[in-house]
């Protein structure tokens, strides 16, 4: 299974779920002691998530430039892009 890691971590804390490797090039703050793909082996591997909202067809052009608006705000905070 290769997953999103925040919410896969409760289920790795609580030992029902075991971490193989991240796919960062560093190591989680989150899981310190779980290794990166890259230092198991596979020199220079990354994968990163990236996520999307959708909105339903006919959503009214006001709204969508209010979510796209708090989004931008929300993605430029420094803890965010941390």
């Amino acid at each position: 299974f290769c997953g999103n890691l925040p919410p896969a971590i409760p289920h790795i804390k609580a030992g029902k779920l075991r971490a193989l490797g991240v796919t960062t090039l560093k190591r989680s703050p989150e899981l310190p002691d779980v290794p990166t793909i890259d230092e198991s082996g596979y020199k220079g591997f990354e994968s990163v998530a990236w996520f999307a909202f959708f909105a339903p067809k006919g959503t009214p052009a006001d709204a969508i430039g209010k979510l796209n608006q708090a989004l931008d705000e929300i993605i430029r905070m420094p803890d965010v892009r941390e």
